[in-house]
């Protein structure tokens, strides 16, 4: 890829984590968006990027948002999450400033094709990626 890289983005399979009532499957477990790209949609695209890759293999996806991130909240209900559960952790992750909130989006609807990728049982990372700026658009390539 060329371009220097404006954001990243990850997701693993995580186990069930019976403590604070969390399902076992794929989550979405982290996005950073280079300060002077916020707000452009890099977040939103690789989101969606990684959702896609989903699909193959999951019926749903989860995430997990700190109900205090404003910005997080509304990232992840443009594609689809719904709140299932509002906590002080989940999947061991504590949230302070309004507690966390556990997300689900069901992936039927999404675009099945040119998705792959593989999962991982336990813990572990299934796909990252990040985006970079080749003159003005934001670009996705996945991270091996």
């Amino acid at each position: 890829m060329s371009g220097e890289a404006v954001g990243y983005a990850n997701a693993a399979f995580l186990p069930e984590h019976p403590a604070d009532h969390a399902a076992a499957g794929s989550y979405l477990t982290g996005v950073a968006v280079d300060p002077g790209w916020r707000r452009r949609g890099t977040a939103g695209l690789l989101t969606r990027w990684r959702m896609e890759r989903v699909v193959q293999r999951e019926p749903a996806l989860w995430c997990l948002v700190s109900a205090a991130n404003r910005a997080s909240v509304d990232l992840h209900r443009e594609p689809g999450f719904a709140q299932v559960s509002v906590g002080a952790s989940f999947q061991g992750a504590a949230f302070t400033g309004g507690g966390g909130r556990l997300l689900r989006a069901g992936l039927p609807r999404l675009s099945r094709h040119g998705c792959g990728g593989r999962r991982s049982e336990g813990s572990g990372q299934i796909w990252a990626a990040k985006a970079a700026r080749r003159p003005a658009r934001p670009t996705i390539s996945q991270a091996t």
